[in-house]
């Protein structure tokens, strides 16, 4: 299932960015339009954090970044903002608590931006995807569309509960011997405020 939303995301990116060079004072709502389309007939009041990973325009691959740490994982600013535009694109209803659009985001960091102080901006998010068994078990694949499955009245949960954990800095490089560095609440952003503080 994973793997058929991937390769069908990368056509319609394709198809935007060529839209995008041919018509360059257009703004193309193409992959808007055909996700919508797709997910239109689930019942998104069931998806627990309002966030669904299937349904965005990825930009990074949030599981990379589960709070597990790796080699492979070092969070920089341009990942850091990939991760938190993927969150913004998952968003199957408006008004997931934590995400603010990406200027107010972009501005609250460099608001917070002081000499010798290197101002932290950090994320944890959790999130829902599709299980890898979801397609035909516990949930309904028809002409492209989806579709909750129910069995004998009772709803399949087709989803699995993810989380995702970030913390960057807006520099790559400080060029002094002392420094501070804090990570301000005005610059945490979570959907578990009860559970996590700063």
């Amino acid at each position: 299932m994973n793997k058929l939303l991937f390769h069908y995301k990368g056509v319609l990116l394709l198809c935007l960015f060529a839209t995008h060079f041919t018509q360059a004072q257009t703004v193309s709502t193409a992959y808007a339009t055909q996700i919508n389309a797709t997910f239109a007939n689930l019942d998104k009041t069931k998806i627990p954090h309002n966030l669904l990973v299937d349904y965005a325009m990825e930009f990074e691959e949030l599981s990379n970044f589960n709070g597990i740490l790796t080699n492979e994982n070092l969070v920089n600013i341009g990942n850091y903002k990939g991760i938190y535009n993927t969150l913004l694109m998952s968003r199957v209803q408006s008004n997931v608590t934590g995400l603010v659009n990406p200027s107010t985001f972009k501005n609250n960091w460099d608001n917070q931006r002081q000499a010798n102080i290197i101002v932290l901006s950090g994320l944890y998010y959790k999130y829902n995807e599709f299980k890898p068994d979801a397609p035909n078990n516990t949930i309904t694949i028809t002409n492209g569309k989806l579709y909750d499955k129910y069995v004998n009245g009772v709803w399949q949960n087709p989803y699995d509960e993810k989380q995702v954990f970030a913390i960057a800095s807006p520099i790559v490089k400080y060029n002094n011997l002392t420094m501070q560095v804090q990570l301000p609440s005005s610059l945490w952003y979570t959907n578990q405020s009860s559970s996590v503080k700063v």
